[in-house]
Order: structure tokens, then sequence, then C-alpha cells
């Protein structure tokens, strides 16, 4: 019964993964590679022609390929986010004019007043 410090016969890795949040897992692990978790996660090679890296990417890219594919769906999902103000405005502006229209007792092309008007609201934006 010797007073030295019991040895462990295995090591404690930290897992590497990263999460969404762009955080490191760092739980306890055993194996280098990561905890149980995210070391049975899918992983496949990425689809960039001579890169032989793994990854979990819902793009089948690793980090410094998919890049591209991350800035393409950005730039459509502000396209889409410009449209639908477009569209809403639009309507907006041809309510506004034909509850204006009712007010005063006649309808006049109002339907072009509108669109002529939104034409004008929108360079300001």
């Amino acid at each position: 019964m010797g007073g030295r410090k019991k040895l462990t016969p295995w090591n404690f890795y930290y897992c590497p993964y990263i999460l969404r949040t762009g955080e490191v897992c760092n739980r306890r692990c055993y194996d280098p590679k990561g905890c149980k978790v995210y070391r049975n996660s899918r992983q496949v090679l990425c689809k960039e022609p001579g890169c032989k890296k793994n990854t979990r990417s819902k793009y089948d890219y690793c980090d410094t390929h998919a890049k591209k594919h991350r800035s393409r769906e950005h730039y459509h999902q502000k396209k889409q986010a410009k449209q639908a103000k477009l569209a809403l405005t639009e309507i907006l502006v041809e309510k506004s004019v034909q509850v204006y229209w009712d007010k005063l007792g006649q309808k006049p092309g109002w339907k072009i007043i509108a669109k002529w008007h939104c034409q004008i609201e929108l360079k300001g934006i």
C-alpha cells in the first residue's frame, strides 16, 4: 500500500468537433477522433476533385471548398427577401391608392397610378 499516485491506463481526450454555434464540443472522451456522438455521425468525402477530407456539411464539401456554396445560398436568400419586400410594398401601395379613390367616390386607373407611385418609392430603398 504505497503512497504512490494511481496510474490510469487510458488517456482522456477532448472532442474537437465544432458545433453549429461555432463552439468546440470539448467533451471528455477516450478516443482522439472525438466523443461517441460525433465520431459516429455521417461523414462523406469532399466532392471537390482531389480533396480527401471527410465532411459532415450539408453541401458535402469540406470547409475550404464549401465557401462558394454558402455564399451562393446567402445571395439567393437576400434576393428572395428583397423580392418579397418589393411585392409587399406594391400590394400595400395598391391598397392605399384604392382606399384613397374609394373615399373620393371615383375610380380612375388607380392600378397605373399605384404602380407608378410604387416605382418612385422603391427607388429610395
